[in-house]
C-alpha cells in the first residue's frame, strides 16, 4: 500500500540564486525533453522559458526531475 507524504518548506534565495535555480531547472528541462501543448490541430514544444518563469516552478522541476540529486546553486 502507498504512503502519501506532504511536504511544506521555505527556501530563502537571493538573487543570484534565483538566476542560478532557473538556469539550472531549464537546461534540466531542456535536457529531459520538455513538455508540449496542442495548440489547434498542432502540438507544439514549450520552450523552458515559458515552461518556467519563477524561482517556485524551478524547484518543483528539479525536484520532479531529480528526486535524489542536489544541486549547488552558489555559483
Amino acid at each position: 500500500m502507498a504512503t502519501k507524504f506532504t511536504l511544506h518548506f521555505e527556501v530563502e534565495l537571493d538573487e543570484g540564486q534565483v538566476v542560478q535555480v532557473i538556469k539550472i531547472a531549464r537546461d534540466a528541462y531542456s535536457s529531459g525533453g520538455g513538455a508540449s501543448a496542442l495548440v489547434g490541430d498542432e502540438e507544439r514544444p514549450i520552450p523552458s522559458e515559458e515552461f518556467i518563469r519563477h524561482p517556485e516552478q524551478a524547484l518543483m522541476e528539479l525536484i520532479e526531475r531529480n528526486p535524489q540529486s542536489t544541486f549547488d546553486i552558489r555559483r
